[in-house]
């Protein structure tokens, strides 16, 4: 199974990525961030969870969410606030 995504043939999908995470004992994927989307999209493969999942775990709009994601709007505060115990 894991094959193919260790040499980048497909990837995993995201729910299985926290176990991958826990056999592993290290966290394989790029998590240095640039900006705030690219820290809540690391954010949600660590949990394996996708934007809905997310958006409504934090209590906000999924098209939010995703515009967030794709740095189209400026996080407002209370993203920031959301977002800034997320250790990434």
């Amino acid at each position: 199974m894991f094959y193919k995504w260790e040499h980048n043939r497909s990837s995993s999908k995201l729910h299985y990525i926290p176990k991958v995470i826990e056999f592993l004992g290290y966290v394989p994927l790029n998590t240095y961030t640039k900006t705030f989307g690219e820290k809540i999209v690391n954010y949600r493969y660590l949990l394996g969870i996708i934007q809905k999942e997310l958006a409504k775990s934090l209590g906000v709009d999924p098209s939010s969410l995703a515009r967030l994601e794709r740095d189209e709007d400026k996080p407002s505060k209370k993203y920031m606030r959301i977002m800034e115990w997320v250790p990434l």
